[in-house]
């Protein structure tokens, strides 16, 4: 996306509110703020997958290079944080949803964490998920010449992001669990949660707002 406009062949379509971005496993959505370089950051997104046993990238930061760069893919009903090096470093977990229903999932990255759980988090509907982890994370993400940040791969119309995708938003900070409950609840429990006035706006980068036709980069 480049300020409302989907790029590369994206699609609107019927989302949470009104509007989500969309595509079929054959489309790259492009045009969001790099996260290369960053040693914290809180990627969240209302997403709804069409098929969860298909592999697919549903987010990244990469060059179309496979040895460098960062990923949130499926694979196999698994969701997947991947650090793509030599070796890979990955950690995952069986997918808690549906295909066709839209769920919340948050990623939680801190370079400077502890232990491996202190350094990545995933939130499903606001719910911390049990992660496996294939190596450690690192301690920043890395910034590569020339990485686009999309919906997908970077020139490769395979294994694109299938289904889709409403109320992106990327932090330069590693959110708290509080933040991210509030979230899910303002979207998805609005009976019990009125406002997205009060989810911490500290480090914001970039959110679109499928649903409103607002995107917002600093």
């Amino acid at each position: 996306m480049t300020g409302n406009t989907i790029v590369n062949n994206g699609t609107y379509i019927n989302g949470l509110f009104s509007n989500a971005a969309s595509g079929n496993g054959n489309q790259t959505i492009t045009g969001f703020p790099r996260i290369g370089g960053k040693t914290a950051f809180t990627y969240s997104a209302s997403m709804r997958h069409t098929d969860i046993s298909a592999t697919q990238i549903c987010f990244s930061d990469r060059t179309l290079s496979s040895i460098n760069g960062f990923q949130l893919a499926v694979v196999g009903g698994t969701f997947r944080v991947q650090f793509i090096a030599s070796p890979l470093t990955e950690a995952y977990c069986n997918l808690p949803y549906s295909a066709n229903t839209f769920f919340d999932v948050s990623v939680v990255y801190n370079g400077s964490g502890a232990s491996n759980s202190d350094k990545l988090k995933v939130y499903f509907n606001g719910v911390a998920a049990t992660l496996t982890f294939v190596l450690s994370p690192p301690s920043s993400i890395n910034n590569l010449a020339g990485a686009t940040t999309q919906y997908g791969i970077p020139g490769v119309t395979l294994n694109a992001h299938r289904g889709d995708v409403d109320n992106h938003i990327i932090f330069s900070s590693a959110q708290n669990n509080s933040t991210l409950t509030d979230r899910y609840r303002a979207l998805f429990e609005p009976s019990t949660f009125y406002t997205l006035g009060s989810v911490s706006k500290i480090g914001l980068i970039h959110h679109h707002s499928i649903h409103t036709g607002v995107s917002v980069s600093i």
